[in-house]
């Protein structure tokens, strides 16, 4: 197809699309790059667009949903695997069959749900859902569920509840050495990424430079950087000299199921 700048309006069912720049859409499959907004809800096998993308409505894909640079949707998207890189923006839920995989900035209006997720970046959701979760930067949810949680902190998250049946939670202490022609070095420690939260859950808890009011776990590690008011242990309780608990460590006989 020509490189050459034109524009299309194409309608299929109860969606109106309009590519501006290069593309095609048959109805069932949308590619673009440039500009496309969509009319109306849209109901395709894939969507694959490079640069800025708007639908007013919903969106079902049944196979791939693929997105770089720039995309909103003001509905809610279902999709068998979400890509992203750039700014993604959903009004409303996202429900993906298998694998969410998302770069940049992600902003989701309702809930999160999927097999696997794998974040990096800044993502804010209201509940984020998966069988695994991975995350690189900062999050920003009311609850993370899922079976296996890995967060690694940049700038500051905040979550209020996450429950799992392994969850790390790692923040990061970037340290900074000046060096004066070879003889004098000093070093300097700063907090580059903080995750706060009311309460934590898992059979498996590890934590690094994470506030929180409550931890619960079979196995829990308290690492350094880490203020926690109180823990209720089943089987190990481990506590950094680095940590601070500032309430009460119990050991109960086993964890809420609920």
């Amino acid at each position: 197809m020509s490189t050459e700048k034109f524009e299309k309006y194409l309608k299929a069912e109860s969606a109106k699309v309009r590519i501006s720049g290069s593309g095609t859409y048959d109805g069932k499959v949308l590619r673009s790059s440039g500009s496309c907004s969509v009319t109306g809800n849209l109901n395709v096998d894939e969507v694959s667009t490079s640069g800025s993308f708007r639908c007013d409505g919903n969106i079902t894909v049944e196979n791939t949903f693929i997105s770089s640079g720039s995309a909103r949707v003001i509905g809610s998207l279902k999709a068998g695997n979400v890509k992203t890189s750039g700014s993604f923006s959903i009004g409303g839920d996202v429900e993906v069959r298998d694998e969410a995989r998302f770069s940049g900035s992600v902003h989701v209006g309702g809930d999160v749900k999927c097999t696997t997720l794998k974040a990096s970046g800044s993502i804010r959701a209201r509940n984020i859902k998966a069988d695994v979760i991975r995350i690189s930067g900062s999050v920003t949810a009311e609850k993370i569920e899922g079976k296996c949680i890995r967060i690694e902190c940049y700038g500051t998250s905040t979550v209020a509840e996450i429950k799992g049946d392994e969850v790390i939670l790692l923040g990061r202490l970037e340290e900074t050495v000046i060096n004066f022609f070879g003889i004098l070095k000093i070093s300097r420690k700063s907090r580059k990424g903080i995750l706060r939260t009311e309460k934590i859950a898992g059979c498996s808890v590890e934590l690094e430079y994470v506030e929180c009011k409550e931890v619960y776990g079979e196995d829990i590690t308290i690492g350094e950087g880490s203020i926690v008011r109180d823990v209720y242990y089943v089987k190990n309780l481990r506590v950094d000299p680095k940590a601070t608990v500032t309430g009460k460590c119990i050991k109960i006989e086993k964890l809420e199921t609920n």
